[in-house]
């Protein structure tokens, strides 16, 4: 792109043979440059690049005009570069509106702000740690987890090279207060982690490989697409595929099981697949499809077997209902 030449009213003629820059009237100027072939780009800013014309060649006065210009230009790009983003700015304002929140119970009022009439994308757009929203105060750390669901305490996390401590990890999480987070596309409250496309709210609650887990306490689904229901010290172990816990104490969908249930009671136990146990204390489906339901330390082993109540109760054949 050519820029052209700045225009000067008085112009001292150049010479190009040894004594150059010599006055128009001099007995030495030879092949002097004319104002009017500068008028006529005779010498362009393309012809000082190629260095057919150089500084040398030109009087100092015209070499320091053209350098403030060229600063002059620069100035301008950014105030352009500035004025476009303030343009955007201005046209994002007309989505946005202040109000007033009133709380209905006790009528104090606080700021609100409204977004009307658009919708709200927060991406990373390939940048690490970003795409995430926090909602609330993150001044405490929250819960201490591994980075791989491999591993549940810090020794074993630590010995296979893995890192052990609270994360706040990844990108397009959703995080209130100071909720944990390892991955991508989490959504979690404060006090519990979420790892891997996963949900987690509650107290001190985990859920890792598109897992969710909603209230009680201290509950963990490690399962691939597992679910924990409230409830205390409830697992759905790592390989408990689809498994679910609801409510309860110390309840459990075990491994290498599909589908498998636990609701309420303690200490239960669901492995076998699709199996389910329902209420009572320290029972155990380990048949295919099988059932207890209360009872004592009971075990339905057969394979679509039923136990309803009772105390060390087993049912080890196949449709076998007991007691």
């Amino acid at each position: 792109m050519k820029t052209p030449l700045l225009i000067m009213t008085a112009v001292p003629l150049i010479a190009f043979n040894t004594t150059f820059a010599a006055p128009a009237d001099s007995l030495n100027c030879k092949k002097c440059v004319k104002s009017s072939h500068i008028k006529n780009r005779a010498i362009t800013t393309r012809k000082i690049r190629n260095a057919s014309v150089t500084e040398a060649k030109l009087a100092p006065a015209v070499v320091s005009r053209l350098t403030a210009l060229e600063e002059k230009i620069s100035q301008l790009q950014s105030k352009l570069v500035s004025i476009s983003a303030q343009l955007v700015n201005t046209e994002a304002l007309q989505y946005l509106s202040v109000g007033e929140f009133t709380d209905p119970l006790s009528g104090i009022s606080s700021p609100m702000l409204y977004l009307k009439g658009v919708n709200l994308q927060v991406s990373s757009n390939g940048v690490v740690n970003t795409g995430n929203i926090f909602i609330g105060s993150r001044d405490s750390a929250g819960i201490s987890t591994c980075s791989s669901s491999k591993y549940t305490n810090e020794s074993d996390c630590l010995a296979n090279n893995r890192a052990w401590g609270f994360h706040q990890t990844g990108e397009h999480n959703f995080v209130l207060g100071n909720g944990a987070f390892f991955g991508s596309n989490n959504i979690v409250g404060n006090g519990s982690f979420a790892a891997n496309n996963s949900m987690a709210f509650g107290q001190q609650n985990k859920a890792y490989s598109n897992s969710v887990v909603i209230g009680g306490s201290n509950n963990s689904s490690y399962a691939a697409w597992g679910a924990i229901l409230g409830g205390n010290n409830n697992i759905a172990t790592r390989s408990a595929y689809w498994g679910t816990v609801v409510g309860g104490d110390k309840n459990q969908v075990s491994a290498s099981s599909y589908y498998a249930t636990a609701a309420g009671g303690h200490g239960n136990k669901a492995g076998g697949d699709t199996s389910s146990t329902f209420g009572g204390m320290l029972n155990t489906s380990t048949g295919a499809k099988a059932a207890t339901i209360g009872g004592y330390q009971t075990n339905a082993q057969g394979n679509l077997s039923t136990i309803t109540g009772g105390r060390r109760t087993q049912a080890t054949e196949v449709y076998q209902v007991a007691p």
